[in-house]
């Protein structure tokens, strides 16, 4: 099933045309793109984070006086390269400067908490990252190269035993696979996440369930007038309970409704003895019996052999190894409110013009009950002697079936619906399948005299609409008299619970467990029909009764259908996109804002202190004002990312002889320096370059005199050629460096 996958981008119309465009890929592929999401998701995380330091840092920016915790402020924006790194450094600011409560620390807060946010956000995005394939879910969609109905059908005057032959097979086959499913995922909860069960585009169809129902026969022949079943299947959207992908005005809706009855037996049975047997005949209308050149018309429904030959008493010890219900079923298909053909024609209390009518005869068949009980069908109340368990102690009373062949009637109902219409105008009669069939072809542009030749076709899109499904529908097991024909017995629950000819004890609504378990049944089949045609057949020997599509819409429908699958990983197109075309252009803001307020300050002298500001509060340049304090001035690209010095000059080191107050160490002059750099020197022999140059207002440009001492001085820590030394200098020229380098 998995190799008939269509890889690559198709339309989910269960998600609708916007959030319906979906990518498929195979699970390791889509495996990589959920990573490389993820990453592209941490990546977009960085930039957006840059915008917002961008942003908040030139709004921030200003020559006038502020605390400490400002200018650290502007050098954390400016600095880290992630909200994970500036939640950390805004978290250490608000721990050092906890006691200082100024507005500046508030906003360090703010901005730690945006940090905080930024981070959480885009963590939880690149967690989800995975959920634009959960989104799309596992829905995948198959190609349909191979797409046909299997379909041996066997007509009187036409079949051969070859045809028939195949026919078992094929159905049977179905059909199995159908109970399989049923037994599996209808009605079993604890099983319904099973890879088995998750196949079809819906685990199972809700059913809605009457056990109060009427009897859908005249009264008169029904045991019981309101302790009946009804199930019924609902409307079954083509797309979202079988799932062929199309439009909303392009779908069709199904609707299957079953109701039984156990039924009298009380002037409907005669006994005829031949073969040394008494039988017992059911007379609930005439069969047709023999080949078509030689039908012969019985005037009883069904015959069995009575109680006593069914339960023959073989002497003591006798074992009940190999005894199993027999199950029998006769049905019939309606046309116009009339029987159609001759394999069953009911008596005139089983005639049901809306419907088609099914018969099921239950025979013990030698099984016997441990417990008595009466549920309507299982009528046993007859004592049936003791049984022993060789393997232990001790006995138990059996009970048998009061009647040779208990009988239940079943009138199965559909109903077929154009989805471009409304409900209440769009479906066609809940009827027989021939009547439904027939009385919704109006809706879909087509007549009954379409639905003539052997192989209907429709020349228009919506007649091949309901063309093709209705060749599936009746291409398949998907009546109960071919179920029940090909399961026999094991289409009863019951049998669960019997072994070694025992029945062990049954509920009292039993009969209900065991229509129920049929009506699942149906609607796997049903499920599992387009399903199985868009797979095609893969038995060359059924090759010859093959049913492939004939127009471009039948074909279409072919590649339309959607199932489960765990082998690939599907992606929501609208997500992918999303995700990144807006990562896209948050990397493409976060990259182009600086270049755009580069060109914005050179062209316009627009805002130049935030500009230098920004440009200069890099660690780069904060080293080179570090630097520059101990006189190295001979700088380039003092407003770029990268300031530079000739090649020969060396920059200090770190003095650490105060491990508590570093600071940085020149160190001997280089010849080459000492070639460059004019130093000045204070009586006394004392270098005072260092603290001399900060005068200089222009990167790259030699000092000029000294600054005057004024009241109130600033110790500045400088480390000799000898030893670390400091010295005290004016205050007002600490502010006029302030001023001469932003």
């Amino acid at each position: 099933m998995d190799d008939n996958v269509y890889l690559g981008v198709w339309t989910n119309w269960s998600r609708g045309s916007v959030f319906g465009p979906t990518l498929t890929l195979q699970r390791d592929t889509g495996n990589l793109l959920i990573a490389f999401t993820a990453s592209f998701i941490g990546f977009v995380a960085a930039r957006f984070w840059k915008i917002l330091c961008l942003g908040f840092h030139r709004c921030w920016s200003t020559s006038k006086p502020r605390p400490a915790i400002h200018h650290q402020r502007q050098v954390v924006l400016r600095n880290s390269s992630a909200p994970e790194a500036g939640l950390l450094s805004f978290l250490r600011l608000l721990w050092a400067w906890r006691h200082a409560r100024t507005k500046s620390f508030f906003l360090v807060a703010l901005l730690a908490f945006l940090a905080l946010f930024s981070l959480a956000g885009f963590t939880v995005a690149g967690g989800f990252s995975s959920s634009i394939s959960t989104a799309a879910g596992d829905e995948v969609l198959l190609r349909g190269d191979n797409c046909g109905i299997v379909a041996p059908l066997v007509d009187l005057g036409t079949s051969t035993i070859e045809d028939a032959q195949a026919n078992t097979r094929v159905t049977s086959e179905e059909v199995n696979d159908a109970l399989s499913y049923a037994t599996q995922c209808y009605g079993n909860s604890s099983q319904q996440g099973d890879m088995e069960c998750n196949k079809f585009i819906v685990g199972q169809i809700a059913t809605v369930v009457d056990d109060k129902a009427g009897c859908p026969f005249d009264d008169s022949i029904c045991r019981s007038t309101g302790a009946n079943i009804q199930l019924d299947s609902g409307y079954m959207d083509s797309n979202d309970h079988l799932g062929l992908n199309t439009p909303e005005d392009e779908r069709f809706a199904l609707r299957y409704v079953m109701q039984c009855a156990p039924l009298k037996t009380e002037g409907y049975t005669s006994t005829v003895d031949f073969s040394n047997r008494t039988w017992v005949r059911y007379h609930y209308g005439n069969v047709a019996a023999g080949s078509s050149d030689n039908v012969t018309y019985l005037n009883y429904t069904h015959q069995v052999q009575d109680l006593k030959s069914q339960y023959v008493y073989e002497g003591p010890g006798s074992w009940l190894e190999g005894k199993y219900f027999i199950l029998s079923s006769r049905g019939t298909t309606i046309l116009d409110g009339k029987p159609d053909g001759d394999s069953w024609t009911p008596i005139p209390e089983l005639m049901t013009a809306d419907g088609d009518p099914t018969l099921v005869f239950l025979s013990g068949n030698g099984v016997r009950f441990i417990q008595a009980m009466d549920d309507g069908w299982y009528q046993v109340t007859t004592p049936g002697g003791t049984v022993r368990d060789t393997g232990g102690s001790g006995s138990a009373s059996t009970y048998v079936p009061d009647q040779a062949a208990l009988p239940m009637g079943c009138v199965e109902r559909w109903q077929w619906c154009n989805s471009a219409y409304p409900r209440e105008t769009g479906c066609g009669p809940l009827a027989s399948g021939y009547d439904a069939m027939f009385g919704a072809a109006p809706l879909f542009n087509l007549t009954v005299a379409d639905f003539d030749p052997a192989r209907p076709v429709s020349p228009t899109e919506t007649g091949n609409r309901f063309i093709w499904p209705v060749l599936i529908f009746w291409g398949y097991p998907s009546i109960l008299p071919a179920m029940l024909k090909h399961l026999g017995a094991r289409a009863l629950e019951s049998q669960t619970l019997l072994s070694d000819g025992i029945q062990w004890p049954l509920p009292d609504n039993q009969w209900h467990v065991d229509v129920k378990r049929w009506f699942s049944t149906m609607l796997a089949s049903i499920q599992a029909s387009f399903v199985d045609t868009a797979l095609g057949n893969t038995n060359p020997e059924f090759e010859q009764y093959v049913l492939r599509p004939l127009t471009d819409g039948e074909r279409a429908l072919c590649s339309s259908q959607k199932i489960h699958s765990s082998g690939y990983t599907s992606f929501s197109m609208f997500g992918l996109c999303f995700t990144f075309v807006t990562g896209a252009l948050i990397i493409a803001v976060s990259f182009l804002l600086e270049p755009v307020i580069s060109l914005l300050y050179h062209w316009r002298g627009y805002k130049p202190y935030a500009f230098l500001e920004w440009n200069t509060n890099t660690n780069l340049q904060l080293q080179r004002f570090a630097h520059e304090e101990l006189g190295l001035v001979q700088w380039e690209e003092c407003t770029g990312e990268v300031p530079t010095t000739h090649p020969d000059i060396n920059l200090a080191s770190l003095d650490i002889t105060d491990p508590k107050h570093p600071v940085l160490s020149r160190g001997p002059l280089d010849i080459a320096e000492q070639d460059t750099w004019n130093t000045p020197e204070k009586p006394g022999g004392e270098d005072l370059t260092a603290v001399e140059t900060i005068q200089g207002v222009e990167c790259g440009t030699q000092p000029e005199a000294p600054m005057s001492p004024t009241e109130g001085t600033l110790t500045i820590g400088r480390a000799s050629t000898e030893n670390s030394s400091r010295y005290n200098w004016p205050i007002s020229a600490v502010s006029s460096v302030g001023e001469a380098h932003p």
